[in-house]
C-alpha cells in the first residue's frame, strides 16, 4: 500500500529529474521512494548521481520505465548481500556428479558408456556456468553459486544449475553479456562434441523389436546429420544409432535450448529484457508461455510444464538502469543467441518408442 508517511525524502532528485509525482511505500528493508518524471540528463549519468547521493543514506538508486517517455527513479534501502553458501554448492555439485553418473548407468548398463555420458554432460554444464561467472565478473556483477540441481533419473541426471544475483547488473548491456555468455560457452563445447560423437555413431536399420529413446531433430541437428551422412535421418527405415558421446552432447544442447526460452528467469528471458526492456520482456514472456501451453496440448506434454512456469514467474530480472538499451553490436549478439536457441530446440524432444523411420 502506498502512502506519504514521511514528508522528508532522503534526497532531492530535482537535479536529475523534472519530478511530476512522488510516493513512498513500505518494503522489506525499509521505505522506498518513487519519483516519476522526465530525466534532465542521460540515464547512466542520472543513475550515477543518484547512487552517489543516496549511498550516504544507506540507499541505492534504480531506474525503471514509465509511460509517455518518462522515467521512474527509485530510492531503496541497500539490502544486505546474500550469504555465499560454498558448502551447499559443493554438496549439490557432488550429488549432481553422482546423479549424472547413475543416470548414465541406468541408460546404458555399461560403466564405460556411463562415464562418457557423465563426463560430457558435466563438462558442457560446467563450461556454461563458467561462462556466466566470467561475464559477470567482467561486468561487475557479483554472483552466488553456481548451485547444481541433481535429478537422478535418465537421461539427464541433472536439471542444470542456477546462480544467484548478489548485486544487480549495472545496465541492460551487463545483463545481456552475463545471460549470453553461458549458453554460448556451453554450445561452443557441445557442438564439436556432437560432431565427434556422430562420427563415432553408425547408421543402421531402425530397431523394430524393442523400445528405444528417440531423440528429437532440431534445425541445426538436422543440418549436421545431412552434412555428415549425406541425407536426412531418420529416413527409409534407417537412422543414426548415437554413440554415448553424441547423445550426451545432444542432451547438453537440448538443455541449452531450454535455457534460452524467453520465460521466467531463464537466460532467454534475460536476453529479451536486455533487448526490449521491461515492458517488451513481459509481453514476450506472456506470448512465449502461451505458445508453450498450446504446444503442451498439441505436441508434447512437457511444454505445458514450461508454459506454467512462465505464467507463474512473470516479472523479469531488471538491472539498476533498465532504461539504457544495449549498443547495437550487443543487441545483435543477443538476437543471434536467441536464434541459436530456436535452431537447437526440437518440437518433440524425446520419446520412448519403437520407431517407424
Amino acid at each position: 500500500m502506498q502512502r506519504m508517511h514521511d514528508p522528508t525524502p532522503p534526497w532531492d532528485p530535482s537535479a536529475v529529474m523534472e519530478v511530476e509525482a512522488a510516493t513512498v511505500q513500505d518494503a522489506r528493508h525499509g521505505a522506498v521512494w518513487r519519483w516519476r518524471g522526465r530525466l534532465r540528463t542521460a540515464p547512466p549519468e542520472a543513475l550515477a548521481t543518484a547512487q552517489a547521493a543516496l549511498a550516504r543514506h544507506g540507499m541505492t538508486a534504480l531506474l525503471r520505465t514509465a509511460p509517455g517517455g518518462r522515467a521512474i527513479l527509485l530510492a531503496a534501502p541497500t539490502p544486505p548481500l546474500p550469504r555465499r553458501c560454498w558448502r551447499l554448492a559443493a554438496a549439490l555439485a557432488l550429488l549432481t556428479v553422482l546423479s549424472v553418473g547413475g543416470s548414465g548407468w541406468l541408460l546404458y548398463l555399461r560403466w564405460d558408456a556411463a562415464l562418457i555420458h557423465a563426463a560430457a554432460i558435466l563438462a558442457i554444464l560446467g563450461v556454461h556456468e563458467a561462462g556466466h561467472l566470467w561475464a559477470a565478473r567482467r561486468s561487475g556483477i557479483d554472483l552466488g553459486g553456481p548451485y547444481a540441481i541433481p535429478f537422478p533419473l535418465p537421461p539427464f541426471g541433472t536439471l542444470g544449475a542456477v546462480c544467484t544475483l548478489r548485486t544487480l547488473p549495472r545496465d541492460r548491456a551487463a545483463l545481456l553479456r552475463m545471460a549470453a555468455a553461458g549458453p554460448l560457452a556451453g554450445a561452443a563445447l557441445a557442438l564439436p562434441l556432437l560432431v565427434i560423437g556422430l562420427r563415432l555413431s553408425a547408421v543402421l536399420p531402425c530397431p523394430t523389436d524393442r523400445e528405444i529413446i528417440q531423440e528429437g531433430t532440431a534445425l541445426l541437428y538436422a543440418a549436421l546429420k545431412i552434412g555428415l551422412f549425406g541425407r536426412p535421418l531418420p529416413s527409409d527405415g534407417m537412422d543414426v544409432m548415437l554413440h554415448p558421446l553424441a547423445f550426451a552432447a545432444w542432451l547438453g544442447l537440448l538443455l541449452t535450448a531450454l535455457n534460452l526460452l524467453p520465460i521466467a528467469h531463464l537466460d532467454g528471458r534475460h536476453l529479451a529484457t536486455a533487448l526490449l526492456g521491461e515492458r517488451g520482456s513481459v509481453v514476450v514472456a506472456a506470448i512465449g508461455s502461451g505458445i508453450l501451453l498450446a504446444g503442451g496440448v498439441m505436441v508434447w506434454p512437457g511444454w505445458a510444464v514450461w508454459g506454467v512456469i512462465g505464467a507463474i514467474v512473470r516479472m523479469p530480472v531488471l538491472p539498476a538502469d533498465a532504461l539504457t538499451p544495449p549498443p547495437p553490436r550487443l543487441a545483435l549478439l543477443a538476437a543471434l543467441t536467441l536464434l541459436l536457441g530456436a535452431a537447437l530446440l526440437p518440437p518433440l524432444p524425446l520419446v520412448v518408442r519403437i520407431p517407424s523411420c
